[in-house]
């Protein structure tokens, strides 16, 4: 079987500065704690060949990756739901497996002031699984790409499991993190959704 191939060269979003530290200066000068409202993530991503059984839940996604910033626009839609956030990305290594997110959720007005800026686009469907002790998603992209991710938090890594039809491991690749999908793929307009009023 041949691999689906992600873009490999790095785009106007990036989840890291240059050099990183968790202490910073503030606007008044003073030295403050940038991780101090963020959830650090720890995730290890799978490219895999099919959705397990065990889907609890589907999400529909689309992300906005403001162009020159850490930040990340998001719309989640469930079944019974809309979410809207913006989430702010650092990176806490030199790659993309250990990020530290902060979230703040939008209302429709902040949402209709934030969604117009320029950013690369990405859509996809998220599966949620729940299977024999494992709990993890499957992102399911507009070109067929299937992504698996776990999130290991502050517990060691746990071996996959055997039902998972695992393809590759793309964990530290560059190309299959989702600035950079977004930045391949851009499928959506140059406004993230439609205004509340529907225009």
């Amino acid at each position: 079987m041949t691999l689906p191939t992600a873009g490999t060269s790095l785009h106007r979003y990036s989840a890291a500065p240059p050099s990183w530290s968790r202490w910073d200066r503030g606007l008044t000068g003073d030295v403050v704690d940038v991780l101090k409202y963020a959830r650090v993530e720890r995730e290890r991503r799978y490219l895999v060949g099919s959705i397990p059984d065990g889907v609890v839940r589907v999400d529909d996604i689309s992300d906005a990756y403001v162009e020159g910033t850490r930040l990340r626009l998001r719309e989640v839609l469930s079944s019974d739901a809309a979410v809207r956030k913006l989430g702010h990305k650092i990176r806490l290594g030199s790659g993309p497996r250990e990020i530290a997110c902060t979230s703040l959720y939008l209302d429709d007005a902040e949402w209709s002031v934030l969604s117009p800026l320029p950013a690369c686009h990405l859509h996809k469907r998220r599966h949620h699984i729940d299977r024999d002790g494992y709990s993890f998603c499957i992102d399911e992209y507009d070109d067929g790409a299937l992504v698996a991710e776990f999130d290991d938090g502050d517990a060691a890594p746990a071996p996959l499991p055997a039902w998972l039809d695992v393809l590759a491991d793309v964990t530290d690749d560059e190309s299959w993190t989702g600035g950079q999908l977004a930045a391949k793929h851009d499928l959506m307009p140059s406004s993230l959704m439609p205004s509340p009023d529907g225009n």
